[in-house]
């Protein structure tokens, strides 16, 4: 990238293009974005360019791509108070641009939390689940709310077994995936759940399919194939 950045979001497109927005440098939290166009040849080199800027600095949200191509981002902290103030803020921007639409508000201002896209009744609908409120022990979140594209408001959903703060979630054939996160059980004491959570859209329950070591702040992405990494 042409600067660092911590606690930014990455999203794709259909023609392989990876865009960054916001995070924070150590000493600024921003409001710029990049955008990585692959190379068109084996020899050629991916390329960094910059986007357009988000309406305000953000860090720790989580955004995702619609069909369309536009990207609808979530949640965060602000970067003007000292500690960061929760987001409730949804917005939608053209790939790698400007803002199109300011979009309902979450239930719950929400950081660190995880969202993928998927569909209910045929439509289109953004997923977000977990996360925290602050940074003091305790805020971390179970909550998980939808909201269909085109409707006014947010849907709460069947919550998380328990809270989960910086899980990641990937979705395989419109059935959300959530692995890792962690929450406070006592001043400095904290439990990372090993049980990987399936979510079934129909149905509204999260079941667990799998245990893997407990993680959080990590990243997960599908392959081809339908499978996925956690690392």
């Amino acid at each position: 990238m042409n600067g660092g950045r911590s606690y930014a979001d990455a999203v794709t497109n259909s023609r392989g293009q990876v865009w960054v927005t916001g995070g924070w440098d150590g000493k600024h939290r921003h409001n710029t974005t990049e955008v990585m166009i692959p190379a068109s040849s084996i020899e050629g080199e991916d390329t960094w360019v910059r986007g357009g800027s988000l309406t305000f600095a953000r860090y720790q949200h989580c955004g995702v791509t619609l069909e369309e191509g536009s990207v609808v981002i979530t949640g965060g902290q602000e970067g003007e108070a000292k500690h960061g103030a929760a987001l409730d803020t949804v917005e939608r921007y053209e790939w790698g641009g400007g803002r199109l639409e300011v979009m309902p508000r979450l239930l719950e201002a929400r950081w660190t939390h995880a969202c993928g896209l998927i569909r209910i009744r045929g439509r289109e609908a953004v997923i977000v689940a977990g996360g925290r409120v602050t940074s003091s022990p305790g805020d971390e979140l179970n909550t998980v709310e939808v909201l269909i594209i085109g409707e006014a408001r947010w849907r709460p959903r069947q919550p998380l077994p328990e809270p989960r703060l910086a899980p990641a979630m990937v979705v395989i054939n419109n059935t959300p995936l959530l692995i890792g996160g962690n929450y406070a059980t006592g001043v400095k004491d904290e439990t990372f759940p090993d049980t990987a959570l399936e979510y079934d859209v129909d149905t509204d329950t999260w079941r667990p399919v799998a245990r893997l070591r407990g993680r959080s702040h990590h990243a997960m992405v599908t392959i081809k194939s339908s499978k996925l990494t956690c690392s």
